[in-house]
């Protein structure tokens, strides 16, 4: 009786170590603390390269009209924040962070006018990078923070912008594009060497050396973006994350792929067919992991799926009890930083978007 029970205990000792360690490496914490209902949008976070510091916009009522938008800067490791953008000026929801977390772009509403604005961590100061007679949105800066790349708020142009020097260049639209054709989301290696973005009507994803001149497309005709709010490219520029969907593939729904410029083709790394909707996928900029989406129609959950690319095994899921968006992965992968209204993730969350991180360190 006696030793059955004390080998009964010690199993259970064992296993609750098990469930601790493993708790202990997969922690989901939630960071911010809203309770602004939904008002069709998440809260998109920006990460820095270690994992430390995030940056996101919070969004007003869901009139948009007593509550301007505000962008912050959160450090993880004290919890400490502050107040980038809004008040009495809306900030627009899309900012970025430097590899280090020093610096910040994001762009600010006023008078119908939207203007990119950098802000230094070391002097607390922002300076408007781009021009007050034009309106411009989704900036993003390289991971050592020289460049700044942003476009036209109509798509009608994009610029790289250099902070050393303060000037800025046009980046070229791909050969055989027509003028007028629209071009935005938009993503940069760590150096600002090469450049994605994505090309309307048709949607698809061109990379192009910005210093050597290369250009590649990466999808093929027939193909649609779906599925992605951003490209995601690695560090060195040599990897590519989007989603896309293939006419018969799948039912048509989109997959999440990697691009691959070394050897210019391209990887599927799912293959989930409908209802479930896959996407939105981050790449690490060591390129070593991959993170992506699977919702369903609302309101049903979500899921955060990380994963190895080199042995294609998956690293952790966190499963939302509501739609999880915007993942973006820390340089080693081991970090990400999503929105989610799920309540199941943090004791105490609401029923609203909030920004949360998983760590697997």
């Amino acid at each position: 009786m006696h030793v059955g029970r004390r080998r009964t205990v010690a199993a259970s000792a064992v296993a609750l170590v098990a469930v601790l360690v493993l708790a202990g490496c997969n922690q989901v914490v939630r960071v911010t603390t809203s309770t602004q209902q939904d008002n069709g949008s998440c809260l998109r976070p920006s990460l820095s390269a270690d994992g430390r510091w995030t940056a996101f916009t919070t969004f007003g009522d869901p009139s948009g009209t007593t509550q301007p938008q505000k962008t912050l800067l959160k450090d993880l490791q004290t919890g400490a924040s502050r107040q980038l953008a809004g008040d009495p000026s809306s900030a627009t929801p899309m900012q970025a962070l430097s590899a280090d977390g020093s610096r910040a772009v994001f762009t600010i509403s006023s008078g119908g006018k939207n203007r990119v604005y950098l802000w230094s961590r070391s002097t607390g100061a922002r300076t408007a990078i781009s021009p007050a007679g034009e309106s411009n949105l989704q900036p993003v800066i390289s991971a050592n923070g020289a460049k700044v790349a942003y476009a036209a708020s109509n798509g009608s142009a994009m610029w790289l912008h250099d902070v050393a020097t303060g000037t800025r260049t046009a980046i070229p639209r791909p050969a055989g594009a027509a003028s007028g054709d629209p071009y935005l989301d938009l993503a940069l290696s760590s150096t600002g060497r090469y450049a994605v973005y994505r090309l309307f009507p048709d949607g698809g994803f061109h990379v192009r050396d910005l210093v050597g001149g290369g250009a590649w497309s990466l999808m093929s005709a027939g193909e649609s973006s779906t599925g992605t709010m951003m490209p995601s490219i690695s560090d060195d520029g040599r990897y590519v994350a989007y989603a896309k969907t293939h006419p018969g593939l799948l039912g048509g729904t989109n997959q999440v792929y990697v691009w691959d410029r070394t050897s210019g083709t391209s990887t599927r790394y799912t293959g989930i067919a409908a209802p479930k909707l896959v996407g939105l996928p981050s790449i690490s900029g060591d390129g070593k992991r991959l993170a992506y989406v699977v919702n369903r129609i609302q309101p049903a959950p979500g899921q955060l799926v990380v994963i190895d690319r080199a042995s294609k095994k998956t690293v952790a899921t966190v499963d939302g009890n509501a739609y999880i968006d915007s993942p973006v992965l820390s340089r080693d992968g081991r970090v990400a930083a999503f929105c989610t209204p799920s309540t199941n993730l943090a004791s105490g969350s609401p029923a609203a978007p909030n920004v949360y991180t998983w760590s697997d360190r």
